[in-house]
């Protein structure tokens, strides 16, 4: 297949694949961490979001999030450098996040953990249509409810239709985590490349981004998107669970710039920076909420280390 004919595609996959991570590790999680990319690697992060108040119940909410994620191809082999693709590519991806945390109604530092491994692929139909999915086992737990850890499963379907060189569409559904408890999520996207370098994508109801190559090297953008995860952890100060079934439901929406940097042929840096609003912060005794509040706006950071064992470093 030419490559010119692949390319939008690979890259509505791999966004599609970044925004959708049902195994969100916390309301902190970033595009880059655990993402199954159609190609070896391995992804190192870390973040955080600055101290806030949570409504008025005079408690505090913060989140300091590292990560390590790694996928590795088991079909369609391990070189792929969108000229010489397979009709069928499947890959094994897995990954952990280890979060210290300040939440509401906890006397002590929380430390919080979540975790996934699974299988993603994409099918190729023909020149204009592609299948992707991905399917896993997760688990979001305080470590002190993790001697009974409880997993949950994951996953999502995406058809990608090329409509022309320059747009392209792309929908289905997820089952995921990121609105702070798990829901199906009908999905409706679109990528328009305007011109040579500058990529759009929308994805709704969950990201919208701005993406300006400069070079082969050097990427910038800004985005808006939707971050959240449920955690069980066991009980707090305040609340707790007979059925040992207390919930943190965390949600928030994210505003920022970013950047990316390929440095040789496997390595490249990624940052990001803004301001996470629209935060709620929720206890809940299985399905019944218990407590749910507001945290103020505050400034976020991430930053990230990607080493790809694929032949090219282009930024698709």
């Amino acid at each position: 297949m030419h490559t010119r004919a692949l390319r939008p595609v690979v890259v509505v996959a791999i966004a599609v694949l970044c925004v959708l991570v049902a195994r969100q590790a916390s309301a902190q999680d970033e595009r880059w961490n655990w993402t199954p990319q159609f190609g070896p690697n391995i992804v190192a992060s870390a973040g955080a979001v600055a101290p806030a108040d949570v409504g008025d119940s005079g408690q505090r909410y913060r989140f300091r999030v590292a990560g390590l994620g790694v996928a590795v191809p088991i079909a369609g082999g391990w070189d792929w450098d969108g000229q010489d693709i397979s009709g069928f590519r499947l890959m094994v991806h897995g990954g952990f996040h280890l979060t210290a945390a300040t939440i509401p109604y906890s006397t002590d530092q929380q430390d919080l953990f979540a975790m996934e491994a699974g299988v993603s692929a994409m099918h190729i139909l023909g020149r204009d249509n592609q299948i992707i999915w991905s399917a896993g086992v997760a688990m979001a737990e305080a470590t002190s409810a993790s001697s009974s850890p409880k997993p949950r499963l994951v996953g999502r379907v995406i058809a990608v239709h090329k409509c022309s060189e320059t747009l392209t569409l792309l929908y289905g559904g997820a089952y995921a985590f990121i609105t702070g408890k798990g829901r199906a999520i009908p999905v409706f996207g679109v990528l328009w490349r305007p011109r040579p370098g500058t990529t759009i994508t929308a994805i709704g109801p969950l990201v919208g981004r701005v993406h300006q190559q400069i070079g082969s090297h050097l990427m910038v953008g800004a985005q808006v998107g939707l971050r959240g995860n449920q955690y069980r952890i066991g009980s707090n100060a305040r609340f707790s669970s007979p059925t040992d079934e207390l919930h943190l439901r965390v949600r928030e929406v994210r505003i920022g710039g970013e950047a990316g940097l390929v440095v040789g042929r496997s390595l490249a840096l990624f940052g990001e920076a803004g301001v996470a609003t629209a935060r709620t912060v929720m206890f809940a005794d299985g399905k019944t909420e218990l407590f749910s509040a507001t945290a103020a706006t505050q400034p976020y950071f991430t930053v990230s280390l990607r080493v790809s064992f694929k032949k090219t470093g282009r930024w698709d």
